[in-house]
């Protein structure tokens, strides 16, 4: 066999593999029977429930963190308490909004 010979040879069975890969993927592409979407059911809202803040005692709040923590912006500090805007349009403080509960605030920006 020469070069070109085993070069078209190649080629040929490439080209037979390739029409076999994409008759394949066709047949499973197509789908006769077309199953039903299935429709969201309503779900009945919880009824929202208030939860009671933590009593603090000498510096330390229930569960062992600690709440007198200065306010800063250092690794450690305490966040500024300000206010957020919610989705409804009401505004809410960061630390109503965490409830007694500590919050991570994680800033993410790509450019």
């Amino acid at each position: 066999m020469t070069t070109r010979s085993a070069s078209i040879s190649r080629l040929v069975r490439a080209g037979a593999a390739l029409l076999l890969l994409l008759a394949t993927l066709a047949a499973c592409g197509s789908d006769p029977t077309a199953t039903p979407v299935p429709q969201p059911t309503p779900t009945p809202e919880p009824e929202p429930t208030a939860t009671p803040k933590p009593a603090a005692s000498n510096g330390m709040a229930a569960g062992g963190w600690r709440t007198e923590v200065a306010v800063g912006h250092e690794h450690g500090d305490r966040a500024f308490d300000s206010s957020l805007a919610l989705a409804d349009g009401s505004t809410s403080t960061l630390e109503s909004a965490a409830g007694g509960r500590a919050v991570l605030l994680y800033f993410f920006a790509t450019w």
